[in-house]
């Protein structure tokens, strides 16, 4: 048989007759890092049977890499790409990028005088999360000429610090942020005015 995933990425090896999981039931591992740990627990794996410690020496010495090069975060086998905003133009364009997940604006009052669809200054049709730098010192303003944000059906956003102002919308409701059907808006720490 193919081998067998056991839960927190650990893959348990095809039947050989020699492995020493074969006929036992596969382990359990649970995890606590960070502030996600139970109080007075250091507890970082947890299984339910035995487990077997390899290990291996590594040469000494340090490992570099050039600033430029960053790891990129992967999640649930998918890299997960963060990108920093300054300008409109660049909020904008990080937005409309799918490859960008995570997109932190920096400090600063950003006019929009151009839509990404009609009627909308920013539209979002797929998961990305729009987080100011510094929470609550971003300041979005339609200008009064159009919406500010549009959630597109599918499309899932996740706001947080923003400032939400100066949206109009002629004809639908939700001048600072529409979600239309099927899409979603997660707000943390915003005020829309």
């Amino acid at each position: 048989t193919g081998a067998t995933t056991l839960g927190t990425g650990l893959t348990q090896p095809p039947a050989s007759g020699q492995h020493p999981w074969v006929g036992h039931r596969a382990p359990v591992v649970r995890a606590s890092l960070g502030s996600h740990a139970p109080p007075s627990s250091s507890l970082l794996v947890q299984t339910d049977l035995p487990l077997s410690m390899v290990t291996a020496s590594i040469p000494t010495g340090t490992a570099t890499r050039p600033p430029s090069e960053v790891a990129p975060l992967v999640l649930h086998g998918r890299h997960l790409n963060e990108v920093s905003v300054s300008t409109v133009a660049e909020l904008t364009a990080a937005v409309g990028n799918s490859a960008i997940d995570k997109i932190l604006v920096a400090a600063g009052t950003y006019t929009f005088t151009a839509d990404m669809c009609s009627g909308s200054a920013i539209c979002i049709d797929r998961a990305v999360t729009i987080e100011a730098q510094v929470s609550g010192s971003v300041v979005l303003d339609g200008n009064g000429g159009r919406r500010v944000f549009e959630i597109k059906p599918g499309g899932t956003a996740g706001l947080v610090g923003l400032n939400i102002t100066g949206g109009s919308a002629y004809y639908d409701g939700g001048g600072g942020v529409f979600v239309g059907s099927n899409g979603v808006a997660n707000f943390e720490g915003c005020n829309i005015h």
